[in-house]
């Protein structure tokens, strides 16, 4: 029994024995294979890696969101700084600046989304703030307008769980200055002509929104409050032009033009300021000169003269078989004379002083000579520089459309509104202006506008709305006896006379018994057969009477223009220098001559810039071509087609004349 009790022992111990040793080989198995470690390796390694991975995915969600964060508040600062020319300074609390802060949060929006990559930028985070920078005595002038604008918010990670954060903070902040790009001299030569009343809405209506929109915008940005009365360095001028300019609004033109015309009473009283370059025998060889000039170049007005008969069936006092005296006694030398002063007459405000009256020796006719103003003489003055918004408006608002196109007159004036050589009381009458060139602080631009090629009228009648009454004098002798006679009373189709009986005067009263009268004449279009357009020094008017018949030379040329005659721009060109071309500038002469002029302002010393624009689509290539190299470069030609886009082209402009940039 002991002894199947020890066997037994020992056949436990062996089982246990055995049983030990097979967990340490199996430990030791475990310890040496390899099953397994595939899968524990992955765990830890996908845990490490995925929060690497949304770490970078969000790093880089953060830059994206950032970098949109800041380009959206740098857009939007310059967005508000330019609203500022609609709101002008917006007052705290007002209704204007509650719509300047509304339209610059949506104009961030526009550029960051709501949401954009999950962020998340709350409107009471986005602050803008409006800055104004005063100076002179006692801050009494705005010369600068800052705009301040911060924004917070916040971007969610995809990483939340690996990481304490459970969001990123966004921000961003700029401010941006507004003043104008330091002193600026700019003049608009804008054309006037006819075909500115085509398409709908008209071309007129749209350059004058765009004008003054410019006028606004410029004046706005300008370091001065100009209502305040502090000093300004920013002016503006107006040059209308058709193909013609009137410069009749500036006090010294009449001193710009030749010694005849100055002495002449009828330019000095009536004359409504188109002007004509000076006079000279242009030829090719010594063309009009394409310069600026100086107010002493003896400028001529542009004016026109007319010659017709006004027979006794125009003279309604005049009673039939009665016979004009040649002289009217006592007090008069000659019958037909031309009362000077400015008596009344129903209907109107005056008598003309620019008519003279010949009687036909042996006729009851008078030879009426006068001279009148060009039906095309642009009723718009220029305006000279300034810097009032409400004159400079009213100008523009003067404008209408009426006559030809001549760009290179427009261009002309601009020019002159620029050169020093035009300052002083003998020029534009300024004692500072134009002002000499600056480079760096002063700036001289011209805004050239046309929508047309080059059409100079040739033909001018009278204008319709500024037709002649005159009041002439004569004296009459009455009918004492007639006679029965065969007389030729008229001729037939073919010119030949036709005879007839009637009672014809064979004598009349004597002088003594003379009837004085008066009457009132007014010359109209139809009425005028020959008339002809020059500068008044053809009138060779002399200073002590008032357009008597000696002061009319009839040598004008229909088609001389107002910049020159003879100019020398028709010849010599294409092998056809005739005497009948040289007195006529075409269209395809005022190209050539526009093409130097263009050169030459650029390159004058003054540091002029030209922006030019073309506008509608009646521009020929040719035209637009010229116009695209007179400008000053390629940003600065435009060609807006399509009327409606002029506005923008205009605020373009006006934009780049002013100075809105970012400060961070």
């Amino acid at each position: 029994m002991v002894a199947s009790i020890k066997t037994r022992l020992q056949r436990q111990d062996a089982g246990w024995c055995r049983r030990i040793g097979r967990r340490l080989r199996a430990g030791w198995r475990l310890r040496g294979g390899e099953r397994g470690a595939v899968a524990l390796t992955f765990l830890v390694s996908a845990t490490l890696m995925l929060g690497g991975t949304f770490g970078a995915i969000d790093m880089i969600r953060y830059n994206v969101a950032q970098s949109r964060l800041q380009n959206a508040l740098d857009a939007a600062v310059i967005s508000a700084g330019r609203s500022l020319s609609v709101y002008n300074a917006p007052v705290e609390g007002s209704k204007d600046e509650a719509a300047w802060r509304n339209d610059a949060y949506h104009y961030f929006l526009s550029n960051m989304p709501a949401g954009f990559l999950s962020s998340q930028v709350a409107l009471e985070d986005f602050h803008i703030e409006y800055i104004e920078e005063r100076g002179g005595a006692n801050n009494s002038y705005l010369s600068g307008q800052f705009v301040k604008m911060s924004v917070n918010g916040e971007l969610p990670l995809i990483s939340t769980g690996y990481f304490k954060q459970t969001a990123w903070a966004l921000s961003a902040s700029n401010q941006a200055v507004r003043r104008t790009r330091s002193d600026l001299e700019l003049v608009m030569a804008l054309d006037n002509t006819g075909s500115m009343d085509f398409d709908s809405p008209k071309r007129m209506t749209v350059l004058k929104q765009a004008a003054k929109s410019l006028v606004k915008t410029v004046l706005d940005a300008a370091d001065v409050a100009r209502q305040q009365g502090a000093p300004s360095g920013v002016f503006i001028g107006l040059v209308p032009f058709t193909d013609v300019v009137n410069v009749g609004s500036v006090p010294s033109a009449r001193g710009w033009l030749n010694g005849a015309a100055v002495s002449d009473n009828y330019i000095q009283q009536r004359w409504s300021g188109c002007i004509a370059e000076p006079a000279g025998n242009w030829q090719a060889g010594h063309p009009l000169p394409a310069q600026a000039l100086t107010p002493a170049a003896r400028f001529q007005p542009l004016i026109a003269t007319y010659s017709y008969v006004l027979n006794e069936s125009k003279l309604a006092r005049l009673p039939s078989d009665a016979k004009i005296l040649e002289d009217y006694p006592p007090h008069l030398q000659r019958a037909g004379v031309v009362y000077p002063e400015f008596d009344a007459v129903p209907g109107r405000s005056n008598y003309d002083r620019r008519v003279s009256a010949v009687k036909q020796v042996g006729q009851n006719a008078f030879q009426i000579n006068l001279a009148m103003e060009p039906q095309y003489c642009l009723d718009t003055p220029v305006r000279f520089l300034d810097n009032t918004r409400q004159s400079l408006d009213v100008a523009i608002d003067g404008m209408r459309s009426y006559g030809g196109t001549g760009v290179p007159t427009g261009l002309l004036w601009a020019w002159r509104m620029l050169s020093p050589a035009w300052r002083g009381v003998a020029g534009w009458g300024s004692a500072d202006m134009p002002r000499d060139p600056d480079p760096g602080r002063l700036n001289k631009v011209i805004v050239l506008l046309t929508d047309g090629d080059n059409a100079p009228v040739v033909t001018r009648g009278i204008d319709s709305e500024k037709q002649a009454w005159f009041r002439l004098a004569y004296a009459y002798q009455a009918c004492s006896r007639t006679e029965r006679k065969y007389v030729q009373t008229g001729t037939d189709w073919w010119g030949r006379p036709v005879m007839g009986w009637r009672d014809v005067c064979v004598s009349w009263v004597p002088e003594s018994q003379a009837v004085r009268v008066e009457e009132d004449i007014q010359v109209r279009n139809n009425e005028v057969p020959n008339f002809s357009q020059c500068p008044v020094d053809a009138l060779k008017p002399h200073a002590s009477r008032d357009m008597t018949p000696d002061n009319y030379a009839q040598d004008c040329r229909s088609h001389d223009t107002d910049i020159g005659y003879h100019t020398g721009w028709d010849t010599g060109k294409d092998g056809n220098d005739t005497a009948a071309r040289r007195g006529r500038l075409s269209a395809s002469a005022y190209n050539r001559y526009m093409a130097e002029l263009c050169a030459n302002v650029k390159t004058d010393g003054n540091g002029i810039r030209v922006y030019t624009v073309t506008l509608g689509k009646d521009v020929g290539q040719a035209a637009i071509n010229l116009m695209r190299n007179c400008a000053s470069g390629p940003g600065y030609f435009f060609d807006a087609s399509n009327v409606n886009d002029l506005p923008e082209v205009f605020a373009t402009i006006a934009g780049s004349l002013t100075e809105l940039r970012l400060t961070d």
